[in-house]
């Protein structure tokens, strides 16, 4: 839901792909997809050094995490009919493919929604006692980027056609946002149920 929900990533790509072509959509693909793989790396391996000296500090962000995915929910449920056009769909100019790749990455890079999202949702499935360890976390990141290659790899094939639907749909990409809003509304307080009938 996360990887399909219009953001600076698929406004990237979009605008990209329908600019240039499908060559320079594969490659902001490649780009967002490793600036995402930076913010694994740095969750899965900050986190679990942080963890590996107390599971109460593991639990308490698994608590916190839900309640940030709560409110992102609501923020999301909260949403209204906009236009998406203004947002960056169009670009003009045609650098080469290693600055298509690296304006990419800075734009996944610089974007810190990413990180907490990494930090509040990959605790959820991480079994306490393998929390000290990163190998889970860079499991579970690995399977969130192959989904993000998939699915971006599609909407920059398709970029044209997609960018006009979006802008043309205002109301879908609200539907979309509310129904990702009710996803992860249901997620925190499942998280946050589970937190409690796991303490003494």
């Amino acid at each position: 839901m996360l990887s399909l929900l219009p953001g600076p990533a698929t406004m990237y790509i979009v605008g990209r792909s329908a600019a240039q072509g499908r060559r320079a959509g594969m490659m902001s693909v490649l780009g967002i997809c490793a600036g995402t793989l930076c913010h694994v790396l740095a969750v899965a391996f900050g986190v679990s050094a942080i963890f590996a000296a107390s599971q109460m500090a593991f639990m308490v962000v698994k608590s916190v995490g839900a309640v940030y995915l709560i409110y992102v929910g609501i923020t999301l449920l909260r949403s209204r009919e906009q236009t998406i056009a203004a947002e960056g769909l169009s670009i003009i100019d045609e650098p080469p493919d290693r600055i298509v790749f690296a304006q990419g990455s800075l734009t996944q890079l610089l974007n810190p929604k990413v990180t907490l999202f990494f930090l509040a949702i990959l605790p959820q499935f991480v079994i306490p006692s393998f929390a000290h360890r990163p190998a889970p976390f860079l499991l579970l990141g690995a399977a969130f980027v192959a989904i993000d290659v998939a699915w971006f790899s599609l909407l920059a094939c398709g970029a044209s056609a997609a960018a006009g639907w979006l802008v043309r749909s205002p109301k879908a990409t609200v539907n979309l946002k509310r129904a990702t809003g009710g996803l992860y509304v249901l997620l925190g307080l499942a998280f946050l149920r589970e937190r409690s009938h796991s303490l003494p």
